[in-house]
Parts: structure tokens; sequence; C-alpha cells
């Protein structure tokens, strides 16, 4: 292929990694670069540095970088304050960050955020939205309290700044088409808050704040908008992590079918919003068709990131997730170690990117019996993933059901039932009765006291959640069966040894119809069933 800028094919020809394909996307990165150095740059216009001049996307992956970096190095001889330095450390900074580079990156939104601050005033346009993209950097290096209180701040005042206007204009404060760019920012500032409450786990309040968010960007700049878009996929997410998987399907599903036909298939965002999909495809048991779809997805990728970029991780740790749930342990293990040493190498131990990778192999560990491993792997992801998160975060409480089931597989039940408790009595009221994270700690706890002679309150406990599965989740038929089976088990162990023996074997049977043999639910209930024919009498 020739560079479309010098016509020649000597030497590294490379894809720009925006829409542009074939010929049209070739280029040296060196030419790329010369053609930016010639151009006019302001705060408000990027380009070239960041965006293709001929399809108006922008560049990504490698390229993205190597462009970003020159440019900051062509200002280090300029004026610091000066306007083209300002904006070139602001793109570097989010480039790094988006990257997974997060501490240099949030250094370099800093010093843009401050040079802006001095120059332009605190509340001008530029420098509020230098504010916003410094407070992203600090959400996605898991500083989610300080990105909080940046973004509170801003949408504080730029209410009220609105609110300011209006009375000395005397009428109402402006609203729908038309309102300005005042009311732009509010809105990218309420849609960025939202996102922080969902890391935060305040999910109430991030579905407020979306909810207002998407209904003004669908009003003004219609539903398959970028931003419309954008604020839709925060809201699904919002809604898996409540348990609302059928909501969040249908808006993944949505949002999937706007790129593809708006972007292509193969743009960037598209896929980002493919791997949510498959998210979703996942939560409902629907494995085959997520696995299919993040093959597809991964190969994409590939085309345009590189194997360490962070929107590849996130799907190839899902592709995980999907091999996990098939039972297929050493294939979603091999998959996690990459994932794992890659985040940790870019993020370090104690980011809860890295923890929750930790807490995915210690899963793997247990489910193929390597239970010291497993222990080590889980109590160096819950220490980490405390450091940073609160102790109902979802994160969190999925931490220590992990470690709550390694305790019970070591046959320390007093110690596991303690740490289950916890997890529930923290689950049910930041997560909900019904979610199915509180569903499945209360069934842990139900085998624990079981296991611990406590069965009365084991079986309320276990009676209970088969039936939130069946009234709440009812698409998710190998969760239930999950219950049957430990409910069988502790009917027989309370004495009902033929009607416990009976569900057991009913629900194996219907797991062995899906279930690879592999799989621990299925060897959790043959475990069972051969535990109770050895008995000669059942469990007082």
């Amino acid at each position: 292929m020739n560079c479309t800028i010098c016509l020649d094919d000597e030497g590294s020809v490379v894809q720009k990694g925006c829409c542009c394909r074939g010929d049209l996307g070739a280029i040296h990165i060196d030419c790329l670069i010369e053609l930016a150095t010639h151009s006019t740059v302001t705060l408000d216009d990027f380009t070239p540095w960041e965006r293709c001049t001929t399809c108006g996307e922008p560049y990504t992956g490698d390229t993205l970088t190597t462009v970003t970096t020159s440019w900051v190095d062509r200002t280090s001889t300029m004026d610091p304050d000066s306007e083209e330095a300002l904006a070139s450390h602001c793109a570097l900074g989010r480039v790094l960050c988006d990257a997974g580079k997060c501490v240099d990156g949030v250094a370099h939104l800093t010093q843009a955020y401050e040079g802006m601050r001095r120059v332009l005033g605190e509340w001008d346009r530029d420098t509020v939205n230098a504010a916003l993209e410094l407070s992203m950097g600090y959400c996605q290096q898991a500083e989610f309290v300080e990105a909080e209180r940046i973004q509170v701040a801003l949408l504080e005042h730029l209410k009220a700044e609105r609110a300011a206007k209006a009375a000395l204009q005397g009428g109402e404060e402006e609203e729908g088409e038309g309102a300005g760019d005042e009311d732009d920012q509010i809105l990218d500032v309420m849609n960025s808050l939202a996102n922080t409450y969902i890391d935060l786990g305040q999910f109430d309040d991030a579905v407020s704040l979306l909810d207002q968010v998407i209904a003004a960007f669908t009003r003004d700049s219609g539903p398959d908008s970028p931003d419309t878009l954008i604020a839709l996929t925060n809201l699904a997410v919002c809604y898996t992590k409540q348990g609302k998987d059928t909501e969040a399907l249908a808006i993944d599903e949505r949002v999937y079918t706007a790129s593809k036909r708006v972007n292509g298939p193969k743009h960037p965002d598209t896929l980002e919003y493919g791997t949510n999909l498959a998210c979703s495809l996942t939560q409902l048991e629907r494995h085959a068709e997520a696995e299919d779809l993040l093959r597809q997805t991964l190969a994409s990728f590939a085309q345009i990131y590189p194997n360490d970029y962070p929107q590849v991780l996130v799907c190839r740790g899902m592709f995980a997730g999907v091999l996990f749930s098939q039972g297929r342990y050493s294939e979603a293990e091999a998959e996690y170690k990459v994932v794992h040493s890659t985040w940790l190498e870019q993020q370090g131990s104690d980011h809860p990117d890295t923890a929750r990778a930790s807490r995915s192999l210690a899963h793997c560990a247990l489910n193929q019996e390597r239970l010291d491993e497993a222990e080590e792997l889980i109590v160096a992801a819950r220490t980490a993933l405390r450091l940073t998160l609160a102790e109902d975060h979802s994160s969190v409480l999925g931490a220590d059901g992990v470690y709550g089931d390694v305790l019970l597989a070591q046959n320390k039940i007093d110690e596991a039932a303690a740490v289950l408790r916890s997890q529930l009595d923290r689950s049910r009221p930041a997560l909900g009765e019904s979610h199915p994270g509180s569903l499945e700690a209360a069934t842990s706890l139900g085998d624990a006291e079981s296991l611990r002679g406590n069965h009365a309150e084991a079986l309320s406990l276990l009676r209970h959640t088969h039936a939130a599965w069946g009234e709440h989740h009812p698409e998710s038929v190998h969760s239930r069966l999950a219950v049957a089976s430990t409910l069988g088990a502790a009917l027989a162990r309370s004495g009902e040894r033929d009607k416990g023996l009976e569900m057991l074997k009913e629900a194996l049977a219907e797991q062995c119809k899906t279930r690879l043999a592999t799989h621990k639910d299925v060897l959790k209930s043959k475990d069972r069933i051969r535990e109770l024919d050895r008995a000669a009498v059942p469990v007082d």
C-alpha cells in the first residue's frame, strides 16, 4: 500500500486506525506527524493531531499514542501556557488514560487543567472541559471519590450559572433545543457523574441522572447520536449491576444495532458495544451467542488496537468469563492470566481492574481444586478492592463470596459462614433482596448453615432463594438449578433424605442436559448424591 500523504510505499506503512480502510487509511507515521505540524490547532479543534481529516473520526491505538506524544514533544519548546501546549497535554493525557497508563495520563491532564485555570480562569468553558477530563482520568485511576468531588462542583456551578443568566434575562431557565453550550456541558458532566456513581455503587443516583441525560440527548441530537448511545450504554451497565438483566439486554441490543448502522460493524465504538451486548447475553445464560460475538469482536479489535489496550482487555476478560460460565475452567484461566498480568503491569497490584482479575483467577483455581492457590489470590484481591471501593460495592461483595466458597471447600465451615453472612447482610440493602448477587450470597450461606447443622435457617434461606430465582429471574435456569441442588442436600442433612435425594437427582439430570461434565454445578451435584448414597442414615 502507498502512504496517502507522500504516495510512497517504502518504509513502514500502517493504518491510521480511523474509519478509513485499505489504501485510504494507509500512512507513514512520520508523514502524519509532519502534516499535523503544519496545521493550525486551538483548544476547540485538535485536528489533525487526534482526528483524521478525511473521515473525521479519531485515530486509535498506537497511531494515536505516537502522534499525540510527538505533539507534546513539539510543544515542549513553546510557552507552557500557550494554547497549543495546553491542548497537547490535554490530548495526550486523555490518550494515556484510555490506554491504561493512568498515572502519566492524569499528570498531563493536571498540567493542562492548571494551565487553563491560570490563563483562562477557573470557570472558562475550556477550563471546565479540562476539569471534566481530569475527573474522568481519576475514575480510570480508581480515585472515584476525587472524581465525584470535581464533577459535583462542576455541576453545581454550571447549574447556578445557568439559573443566574435566566434571572438576569427575566425568564425561566433555558431548556430544550437551542439551550446552548452551557446545557451541553451540564449534560456531559451529568453523564460523567452518573458513570462515577456506578463505579461507587450508587445506582439509584446514577439512574436518576441518566434518565435526564438520555431524554435531553435524544431530543436535541437524535436517538442514534454518539452522546445518546453512550448514555444508554451507561444505563445498561447500571441495570446489569442492579440485576435487571432483561432491561440491560434490550438497551445493549438497541445500541449495538444502531452503532452498526451508523458507524459500521468494525468501528471501535461498535466493537465496545458488542462487548457490552455479550455481557448481557452472558448474564441471561446465552453463552453460545456471547462466545460467538466476543470471538468476532476480539478479531476485529486486533486490527486496530494493540493487545494491551484497555478495550481489548475488557473484551478478553469477558470472553474468559463466558468460558468459565460453561465450565471450561482451564481455557478461562489462560485468558484471565493474560488479562491479569497486563493490568498488573499497567495499573499495579492495588487497582480494581487488577484485583478483579485476581478474583477471577481465584475462582478458576477453586473450581480446579487448587484451594491454597485460590485462597492466596482471593485474599489479595479482597485487600486490594477495599483500598478504593466501599464495603457494599458489588466488586467487594463478589470477592467476599468467592472467599466464602474457598473456605467452604477447605471445610472451614464456621469461618465461611461468618464471611458469607456479612456478605449477605451488606448485599441486600446495597443491591436489593432479589438481586442475583444477593441470591447467590444467600445460597452459599444456606449451604454453610446446613453444614453447621442449623437446618431451619438453612432451609428457610434456600427455599426463599429458590422461589426468588423463579419469580424475578425466570431466564436464569442454571442458577435456579444450582439452588435446587443445594436445597436438596440441605433437606437430606435435615432428615428428609429421600426427598432431598430426589431433588438432587432431578437437578443433576437437568444440569447434564446443557452443562459440561466438568462444570462445577454438575460436579457438586454428583458429589452430594454420592455422599448421600454412602450414608446409612440421614444426618441429624
